[in-house]
């Protein structure tokens, strides 16, 4: 049996591939009881059909379940907690393409901006910490 800590760590993990507290109550729900029908799982989460059916089609999309039939039912399973994994080294390979392509970007985003300096800007801060925050670490406050 999984503690809270672990549970809210699961949580905070599967939040880095895009699931919201939902998706990874019905992930988990459905690595423990194998394959059901969406309306078995709503049944077993106590939630609205419609709503666990959308949230079943987003876990597919995102490849944390699938989808099989027997006869004319549809069986929704879980993907093996392995497939974690796979799905990561996918986002580093798209970042990795991403970081590629940044500093070509920077360059054609730096091309468009205005080279007339004259412009004065105005920049509000609230308090200590909104300056701390969005100043940069260059500048030192003092109380």
């Amino acid at each position: 049996m999984l503690t809270i800590s672990d549970t809210q760590r699961i949580a905070a993990t599967l939040k880095q591939f895009d699931c919201n507290s939902r998706e990874t109550q019905i992930y988990m729900h459905s690595l423990s009881v194998g394959q059901a029908s969406v309306q078995q799982l709503a049944k077993q989460l106590n939630q609205n059909r419609v709503t666990v059916h959308g949230v079943v089609d987003q876990l597919i999309e995102k490849g944390l379940l699938f989808e099989t039939r027997k006869g004319k039912r549809r069986l929704i399973a879980a993907e093996d907690p392995k497939i974690l994994f796979r799905l990561w080294q996918q986002k580093e390979a798209e970042w990795e393409l991403t970081k590629g392509s940044l500093e070509y970007v920077m360059k054609m985003l730096s091309s468009l901006q205005s080279p007339n300096g004259s412009i004065p800007t105005v920049k509000l801060y609230e308090g200590v910490e909104g300056l701390k925050k969005n100043a940069g670490r260059n500048i030192e406050c003092t109380r």
